[in-house]
C-alpha cells in the first residue's frame, strides 16, 4: 500500500512557497567617476597631426566641375581618382548608348552631378571646403 491517503502523492508548488518574499530592490547600475567619462566628439578637431595635402582652389575645382565635370578632370584635380574615373567612364559608356537613345540618361546623370558638385563647392567655406573635398575626398 501506499503511504499517501489517496494513493498519490501531493502536487507540488513551482515557486517557493515562502509566505513573505524579499521585497523587490531596484537594479544597481555602475557610474564610472568623472575622470573616466566620454568627451564628446568633434570630428574637426582632430587631435593626431593632419597629412599635408596640396592647398586646392575651391574656384578652380568650381569652375572645372562646371566647365569639364563630363570627363571628371575636377576629381583629378582635387586627388579624388575614384570619382574622376567615375565620372569619365560613364561619359565614355554613354557615348555608344546614344545608338539606342538611353545615352542621354549617363550625360544628364553625370551633367546633374557636377551642377551639384559646383554650387557645393562655391558654398563650402575654405576650411570645410579643404577638410572635405580634399582630405576626405567626399562627392557631396
Amino acid at each position: 500500500m501506499s503511504d499517501y491517503p489517496n494513493g498519490t502523492p501531493p502536487a507540488q508548488a513551482p515557486y517557493s512557497s515562502n509566505p513573505n518574499p524579499p521585497p523587490y530592490q531596484q537594479p544597481q547600475y555602475y557610474t564610472p567617476p568623472p575622470q573616466y567619462t566620454m568627451q564628446p566628439h568633434n570630428p574637426i578637431v582632430q587631435s593626431y597631426p593632419m597629412p599635408y595635402v596640396e592647398q586646392k582652389s575651391k574656384v578652380a575645382a568650381a569652375l572645372l566641375a562646371f566647365f569639364l565635370g563630363g570627363l571628371g578632370i575636377h576629381g583629378f584635380y582635387l586627388g579624388n581618382t575614384g570619382m574622376g574615373l567615375t565620372l569619365l567612364v560613364i561619359n565614355l559608356v554613354s557615348v555608344p548608348l546614344m545608338l539606342i537613345g538611353i545615352g542621354f540618361l549617363g550625360w544628364f546623370a553625370v551633367g546633374v552631378i557636377c551642377l551639384i558638385q559646383t554650387i557645393l563647392y562655391i558654398a563650402a567655406s575654405d576650411q570645410e571646403f579643404y577638410h572635405k573635398y580634399v582630405i576626405q575626398k567626399r562627392w557631396f
